[in-house]
């Protein structure tokens, strides 16, 4: 609070020894006489100040006049003054209320021992509120019957004072010599803009938030200048968007009207003018067509377009620059309709002191909103400017020791996995020949013997190939024999004799094909009958449906044989980017401790090693990459034998999530890896030399 207008009493005023009763009509004459001498409504608050002091004698008085810039400052203590806080007497006065009241007075922290008594009160209240402090220091001689008495007195002064105010004259056109006084505005015809009209215009910026600013200047707008509608747009680039409408909540962005009065402002708001419908002379037709468009959507009578800047395009441009600066400096354009068949009226003066004054707003609101992080910059702000400084202080000090906990205090790192719990011992039954399955000798679940036949396969052209082989290996062997005897008759002349040796050898390199081909079909018929590889329990679902008659292709699956009794492991998959810390904890520790458990027992966990990671990375089902590795529940070696233990619980192909421990890492790394690996992924390798 500034102190430049602050006026001691004359040292020659006696101190005061008590004050008599104050006559109503005294007080009324007294307030006539000095609204008469006053130059303007401040010049009467001064002369109220100084009658307040006379009447009562504070050690300090101070009077807040709305709108009138540096509060009013009398009395003979110019230390008090000094040593009062400022910004918490201002909330006195702004919480002042008609009926006086007794208060403390907040001092600065270096004079809170002084802790003197005040009396306020509100004198006027809005549209131009007056509200005044007066300050009794520790020194004077007041006593609480004093103050009681002086609370009297001072509630008959405001009583009478507001209900003589609207007899109260002074002359409007004058202006005070106090460079601290803010006139009233001025319209066109001379004569004082109303005290409403006033506040109205200071109410534009009684807040940042963009949106509240456009609509309280939507609203006042309408209201102080008659008209029947008025529209607030903001620009954004070189485009123009409708942000309220006056007397609409809620707006409809996709509505006709609203189209087509962005439409007009993007093309009107180019030429940096107002728009005014009707206008004297006929728009280029750029302008014309969305023109048009608008009156046939809003049927509208009258209607201006007017330009919001903050700024003045710089003179001694030629005229496209100018229009381009105009453009840049627009924070957004207001419309105001009529819809009778009366024009809009506005007076030049009033209209540009509401056009500048909405254009601050305006652009102050868009300026403060842009600012990053303003939420959390206001908190800090009114934390370090709040009587909790102490507090803030505490809760910024245990902020930055637990950050330094977590980069020193280590936790053990897990890495999350999935995929399914199967026996150790598990073979694939597949067939090894084509054919048709003729019969099946298990079902699912099936306890079998090593070797005991599983499913039997026919093959009809195997069969019949055998049999067509068999037939020319008979073939050839008689006609073997034949040609052996007529060799050793005596009656075989000797060119007879070398066919006949031809021959032979024809028939036995046949017979030794035949006889080999013969031995790959009695393999390939024993394949017919499909065995079990090892002791354990036939698992396949729906064996019968499945393949019952069905004809199968060499190399396809038909079951599996486990053994439940186990050992059993895990087949896992990490997601390519998690498997870094399992690589690098296997690099230095082949085998990993690992926790998991299983989706039909979700309420028990065990424990498994991991034994086995895949060398590279493959695509999974759902196109991620991943990584294979595998893990050994039962280790009997070790004597831990917790799943066999349990056979109820037991299930083939379960699926199971896993947490495997990587080592020791600090507490922030750990708990936020994720983000720590996106930063050097996204952000850090394209900085990093």
């Amino acid at each position: 609070m500034s102190t430049s207008s602050f006026q001691p009493v004359s040292a020659t005023t006696p101190p005061r020894a008590g004050v008599r009763p104050i006559a109503d009509g005294e007080l009324a004459e007294r307030f006539m006489e000095l609204s008469r001498q006053a130059n303007g409504p401040r010049g009467f608050c001064e002369l109220i100040a100084d009658d307040l002091v006379a009447r009562l004698r504070p050690s300090v008085l101070v009077m807040q006049v709305a709108g009138s810039g540096e509060p009013i400052v009398r009395g003979s203590d110019v230390a008090l003054h000094t040593r009062v806080d400022a910004d918490l007497l201002n909330v006195l006065i702004a919480t002042s209320t008609p009926t006086p009241i007794s208060c403390s007075v907040p001092m600065r922290p270096e004079w809170a021992m002084e802790n003197p008594r005040a009396l306020r009160v509100e004198l006027f209240s809005e549209p131009r509120r007056v509200a005044v402090v007066l300050i009794y220091s520790r020194h004077h001689p007041s006593s609480v019957l004093r103050q009681v008495e002086d609370l009297k007195h001072l509630r008959v002064y405001a009583e009478t004072l507001r209900s003589v105010r609207t007899e109260l004259t002074w002359n409007a056109k004058s202006t005070n010599t106090d460079s601290s006084e803010a006139a009233a505005p001025e319209t066109d015809n001379g004569e004082a803009m109303s005290w409403g009209a006033a506040r109205s215009l200071r109410s534009f910026h009684e807040n940042l938030d963009p949106q509240e600013t456009c609509y309280r200047i939507a609203n006042e707008t309408r209201r102080l200048l008659k008209c029947d509608r008025a529209t607030v747009l903001v620009s954004q680039g070189k485009r123009y968007r409708v942000v309220c409408v006056s007397g609409v909540a809620v707006l409809d962005r996709r509505s006709n009207n609203v189209q087509a009065i962005e439409r007009l402002a993007d093309v009107a708001m180019r030429l940096g003018k107002r728009l005014e419908i009707p206008g004297e002379q006929t728009q280029s037709p750029q302008i014309q067509e969305p023109l048009d468009h608008y009156l046939d959507v809003s049927d509208v009578a009258s209607a201006v377009l007017i330009p919001l800047r903050r700024v003045t395009s710089r003179p001694n441009v030629d005229e496209s620059r100018k229009r381009d600066e105009i453009a840049k400096c627009n924070v957004g354009a207001l419309l105001l309709e009529n819809f009778s068949g009366t024009p809009i009226a506005l007076g030049q003066e009033s209209l540009e002191l509401l056009v500048d004054e909405a254009a601050v707003a305006i652009g102050n609101a868009r300026e403060h909103h842009s600012v990053v992080g303003l939420r959390y910059w206001k908190a800090i702000g009114r934390m370090l400017h709040s009587s909790r400084m102490p507090l803030g202080v505490v809760c910024l000090a245990l902020a930055a020791l637990l950050l330094t906990l977590g980069f020193v205090y280590r936790v053990e790192h897990h890495v999350v996995a999935t995929g399914k719990l199967e026996p150790a011992n598990r073979r694939d039954v597949f067939a090894n020949v084509d054919g048709t399955v003729q019969q099946l000798h298990v079902k699912d679940g099936q306890r079998v013997a090593q070797g005991d036949p599983l499913i039997e396969l026919d093959n009809p052209e195997l069969r019949s190939r055998s049999e067509a082989i068999a037939g020319q290996i008979q073939t050839a062997t008689s006609k073997l024999t034949s040609i052996r005897s007529i060799r050793l008759s005596d009656t075989v002349d000797p060119s007879q004799a070398n066919r006949l040796a031809l021959e032979q050898g024809q028939l036995e390199s046949e017979l030794t094909n035949l006889r080999a081909q013969q031995e790959v079909l009695k393999l390939q018929l024993v394949d017919l009958q499909v065995k079990s590889p090892i002791e354990g329990m036939v698992i396949a679902w729906e064996l019968e449906r499945r393949l019952a008659g069905r004809p199968v292709d060499r190399g396809s699956r038909l079951c599996s044989v486990v053994r439940p009794e186990g050992p059993w492991e895990l087949r896992l998959t990490i997601p390519e980017r998690n498997a870094g810390p399992i690589l690098e904890a296997t690099a230095a520790n082949h085998s990993l401790e690992m926790q998991f458990f299983m989706a039909t027992h979700p309420e028990r966990s065990y424990r498994a090693r991991l034994v086995g990671v895949a060398s590279s990375a493959r695509v999974d089902e759902q196109g991620e990459r991943v990584l294979d590795v595998s893990a050994l529940v039962d280790d009997p070696a070790a004597g831990v034998r917790e799943i066999s233990d349990d056979p109820a619980s037991l299930l083939v192909g379960s699926d199971v999530t896993a947490r495997v421990a990587c080592g020791q890492r600090p507490l922030i790394q750990s708990w936020f890896s994720d983000l720590i690996d996106f930063a050097h992924r996204h952000l850090l390798f394209r900085i990093r030399s």
